[in-house]
């Protein structure tokens, strides 16, 4: 589905407006955390640590491979059906996976409560479960839609968590959980209904799968392995016994890094899609139409070039306001080492935005190889960063640790993807720019 520059721009102008709107109704759940006993706290952040790694190895790459067949396959057909069908059963068959992963993995941490993280790893596979729906709406250029339910979601958590506020007064894990619950809920079951053109069933036929299992093989090593530092640092945190205070400081800075980079994340992934269609059209520069001969590299290169200019923006915005984002959240800055890990981990976002849109395009172009060698040299480094530097320094290590292993992320991408990659050169040349 090809739409102009014009239009995509107002697109992901609205879903940037949306997303920042959910922004404010995440800030005030974070905010509302922190009112949890601390011990509570502590249990609860390295559970949502242990479940980012398991949720990522249980994820198998399945939205990226969605989001490229809904770009190459934009008409309702019964092979398309049936694609959908086929994933998502996949989808819900990984969940006794991830249940044996937490059943296994959990003695190897501090955490106490099994049945704790049993109960948030479900709640987090529903969030799983609707995210096979984002990357076709990104596909087909409906992201502001999906982020709209986004947005009714995090109303809901935020109303509901304003109500126990006003009946209770005061604030507990449990009441916490029932409200995700039912959000959650409302949530899928809205994405089931306004998407449902682009998502009819049909029969499922595997071959679909076993036609796309070569690259959800690789990528899906590729998450196993990444999965390795997505997580690690805070549960090398709470192993190593440092404070709850520490842990649940690094965790703020942590969380507020996370909710800034879902914003222009928002924007990234439906990019690849109109970037791809752009190039297989052999459409022109934005910056260079005038001036040289059509090369796809050269064209990716300038989105790059936009990418690292609005990361360096950012970057310079969340590091001069970081003690005032934090105390949004930690008004009694309670855990003051949340607006110190906030700041470093804050120049982390001058590079994530191409190392983003690189490591996605690289799928696209069938390239999940490098990917994969990519990613297996970014685990030693991260690995070795983490445990160097988080006994030492606890966590600011950890958060020096990531801006780290992020910028050599970057690096890895820039190498593998115009370094490494070949693309067949087009011999048009055009000698008007044209945004269409």
């Amino acid at each position: 589905m090809q739409i102009s520059l014009k239009k995509f721009g107002f697109l992901i102008s609205l879903s940037l407006f949306i997303k920042f709107l959910t922004l404010f109704f995440g800030i005030y759940t974070n905010r509302w955390i922190n009112k949890i006993d601390s011990t509570d706290l502590s249990q609860f952040n390295q559970i949502i640590a242990l479940n980012t790694i398991i949720l990522s190895i249980i994820t198998f790459a399945i939205p990226l491979v969605i989001q490229k067949y809904y770009t190459e396959n934009t008409e309702d057909t019964n092979e398309r059906r049936s694609f959908w069908t086929t994933f998502f059963i996949f989808r819900l068959l990984s969940y006794f996976v991830g249940l044996i992963l937490i059943l296994i993995s959990i003695n190897f941490t501090s955490i106490a409560n099994l049945w704790l993280a049993i109960t948030i790893y479900s709640l987090q596979f529903i969030l799983l479960i609707d995210s096979n729906y984002k990357p076709i709406t990104d596909a087909v250029h409906k992201t502001w839609l999906y982020n709209t339910t986004d947005l009714i979601t995090k109303f809901l958590v935020f109303l509901g968590l304003v109500s126990v506020g006003i009946i209770y007064g005061q604030s507990t894990l449990t009441q916490y959980l029932f409200i995700l619950l039912f959000s959650y809920v409302v949530l899928i079951v809205l994405d089931a209904v306004l998407f449902r053109g682009e998502t009819k069933f049909g029969i499922p036929q595997w071959k679909l799968f076993t036609s796309k299992f070569k690259s959800l093989s690789v990528l899906s090593i590729t998450n196993i392995i990444a999965t390795v530092y997505s997580g690690i640092d805070i549960l090398i945190i709470g192993k190593l016994n440092f404070s709850a205070s520490e842990i649940n400081g690094y965790s703020n800075g942590l969380k507020f890094f996370g909710l800034v980079l879902v914003v222009p994340y928002v924007a990234i992934s439906p990019l690849v899609t109109f970037i791809k269609n752009r190039l297989d059209n052999y459409q022109t520069y934005l910056l260079f139409g005038k001036i040289i001969k059509f090369n796809k590299k050269i064209a990716i290169l300038e989105w790059c070039l936009i990418l690292l200019i609005a990361g360096s923006i950012v970057s310079s915005i969340v590091y001069f306001i970081a003690p005032w984002l934090i105390q949004v959240i930690d008004p009694n800055l309670k855990y003051p080492l949340g607006a110190e890990t906030l700041k470093i981990l804050s120049l982390a976002y001058l590079v994530i935005f191409p190392t983003n849109l690189l490591s996605n395009l690289l799928v696209f172009f069938n390239k999940e190889k490098l990917e994969l060698y990519g990613v297996i040299i970014l685990m030693f480094v991260s690995v070795l960063l983490y445990l160097y530097l988080i006994p030492k320094y606890g966590a600011i290590g950890a958060a020096y640790s990531t801006l780290g292993y992020l910028v050599v992320d970057f690096i890895i991408k820039l190498i593998s993807f115009f370094g490494l990659t070949k693309m067949p050169s087009n011999q048009k040349s055009f000698s008007k720019f044209s945004i269409e």
